[in-house]
């Protein structure tokens, strides 16, 4: 067996306080293992002022001699506290790969299931990690809708775009200012909606295409704000429902209602 030497890394996070007078930094001793990176020590740091007792008086004091020297204290992780770590890492590990399996495109899902859990992500589309829930829209997109949201964010149907800089580009487009799109991103200017479970219609025309209708309200006032008809079909590979068109009819004031799918087209604009 070959030896695999230790690469020590030293990753530091420092937390502050409101009086920044304290703070700790962590610093993990990690070995690169055949298939990923081992924590083999963790050192923990704790920033406190010096208390010198023999300090002159405050007003005596020149700028050098007010300065405070910060003493750090070290202290090492146990190996109880070691396997508590690793633990931790791979349960969380665990939960990431569990929610991402669940996420569309997911044959486990049915149509109505499918426009939640796309609507849900777009809602929180930071989370687990910045643009995700824009991406998964484009991932679960055919290659005409998404081509189609290309040409939205200027890009062209035959470039080759990188979904990260699709995604962030879609997102920047839906966050826009009176953009009326903002409210499926929650843009600062829009209004907090609900999806109306109870007014959702799902229609499988049985030839591998569906067409689900959903409601938003808004929160406070329960008012009509828009209704959404989604094009489904289903991907020949795992038969995982994907979008192919979304029609917008728009019931807020400050937007015409009744227009049809021309309306992503004009995303940006």
């Amino acid at each position: 067996m070959r030896n695999i030497p230790t690469v020590r890394c030293f990753v530091t996070g420092a937390v502050l306080f409101s009086n920044q007078l304290l703070g700790s930094i962590a610093a993990f001793t990690v070995a690169p293992s055949p298939s990923s990176w081992t924590v083999v020590g963790v050192r923990v740091s704790t920033t406190r002022p010096s208390l010198d007792s023999t300090r002159p008086p405050l007003s005596q004091r020149t700028p050098a001699s007010s300065t405070r020297t910060p003493t750090r204290i070290w202290s090492t992780l146990g190996s109880s506290d070691m396997e508590l770590l690793h633990q931790r890492v791979r349960d969380m590990r665990i939960s990431v790969l569990e929610d991402e399996m669940a996420r569309p495109p997911n044959a486990e899902l049915s149509p109505t299931e499918f426009v939640r859990a796309i609507l849900m992500a777009l809602k929180c589309p930071d989370d687990p990690v910045p643009d995700s829930g824009l991406r998964m829209l484009l991932r679960a997109s055919t290659k005409n809708w998404r081509s189609q949201v290309y040409q939205a964010i200027g890009a062209s149907p035959s470039a080759v775009v990188e979904e990260d800089v699709a995604a962030s580009a879609l997102g920047a487009a839906l966050a826009r200012p009176k953009n009326q799109f903002g409210i499926l991103v929650g843009a600062e200017d829009s209004e907090d909606y609900y999806l109306d479970i109870t007014s959702m219609n799902e229609l499988d025309f049985q030839d591998g295409s569906c067409w689900v209708e959903c409601r938003l309200r808004q929160k406070d006032t329960d008012k009509l704000l828009a209704v959404l008809g989604w094009e489904l079909e289903q991907r020949l590979s795992d038969k995982a429902w994907v979008v192919d068109g979304i029609q917008w009819q728009d019931f807020r004031d400050d937007f015409r209602p009744g227009i049809g799918r021309e309306e992503w087209m004009r995303v940006c604009g």
